[in-house]
C-alpha cells in the first residue's frame, strides 16, 4: 500500500512552522504538508475535497477539532492524531456550570501569569478560546464529531497542559474505548514544539501500525 498523506493542521493563533521539528520524522511515512490557515473562517480553509484517499490528519489545539470535523464520515482519512486537543469540560462528580466554572478560573489565573510574566498573547488566542467554548456549552457537537470518526485515532495529551486539563481528554475519550491515548508526564499543550523526540517516540510506533 502506498505512504499517506499526512497534514498537519496548527491551532489558531499558531503557525504552520510548529510541525518543523517534527515534520522530518513524519516523512518517513509519507508526504507531509503543513498548510497555513488563514484568520477568519478557520475551518473552512481546507475541506475534505482537498484530501487525498489515505491522508492522515495530525491536528494541534483547535487544529485537531479541525482534523476531528474532516474525519468524521470521511473516506478519504486513514488515521486522526490529536494533539493537545480541545474537549469538553469534564462534570466528574461535580456539576456542569461547577465544571466550566472551574476552568474559567483555570484560564484567569493562566492569564494572570503570563501578565505578570509580560509574555505576550498570541493573536488569535481569543477567537481561538471562544470557538472551542461553544463546544463546551453544547458538547454533543463534539460527540457528534467524534462518534463519526471511523479511523484509528491517536490521542496524545500533556499531563501539565494549562490549556486543556487532562482530566477533560479523559472523560471525553473513555467514550471511544478504540481510541489510543498516551500521556507524556510533564509535558505542556505544545508537546510536538517543545518536545518533538518525545512526541515522535509516541506517534511513530502508531503510524507503522497504521502503515
Amino acid at each position: 500500500m502506498a505512504d499517506p498523506q499526512i497534514v498537519c493542521l496548527h491551532g489558531l493563533g499558531r503557525h504552520a512552522q510548529d510541525w518543523d521539528p517534527v515534520v522530518a520524522g513524519l516523512r518517513s511515512f509519507g508526504e507531509v504538508s503543513a498548510p497555513q490557515m488563514g484568520r477568519g473562517r478557520y475551518a473552512d480553509s481546507l475541506s475534505t475535497t482537498q484530501l487525498r484517499p489515505g491522508t492522515v490528519l495530525v491536528g494541534h489545539s483547535h487544529g485537531a477539532l479541525l482534523a476531528l470535523g474532516l474525519a468524521s464520515g470521511s473516506a478519504s482519512v486513514r488515521g486522526l492524531i490529536m494533539t493537545g486537543g480541545f474537549y469538553p469540560p469534564a462534570r466528574n462528580d461535580q456539576s456542569y456550570a461547577a465544571t466550566v466554572g472551574d476552568y474559567a478560573r483555570h484560564r484567569v489565573a493562566v492569564a494572570k501569569t503570563l501578565v505578570s510574566q509580560r509574555a505576550r498573547p498570541r493573536r488569535g488566542g481569543m477567537s481561538s478560546l471562544a470557538s472551542m467554548a461553544a463546544l463546551g456549552v453544547r458538547p454533543e457537537r463534539f460527540h457528534r464529531l467524534a462518534a463519526g470518526v471511523r479511523v484509528p485515532v491517536l490521542v496524545v495529551h500533556g499531563t501539565e497542559d494549562h490549556y486543556v486539563p487532562i482530566g477533560f481528554m479523559h472523560a471525553a475519550t473513555r467514550r471511544y474505548p478504540a481510541w489510543d491515548v498516551a500521556v507524556l508526564a510533564g509535558a505542556g499543550h505544545n508537546i510536538h514544539v517543545d518536545q518533538p523526540n518525545d512526541w515522535l517516540d509516541i506517534t511513530t510506533p502508531w503510524l507503522r501500525d497504521l502503515r
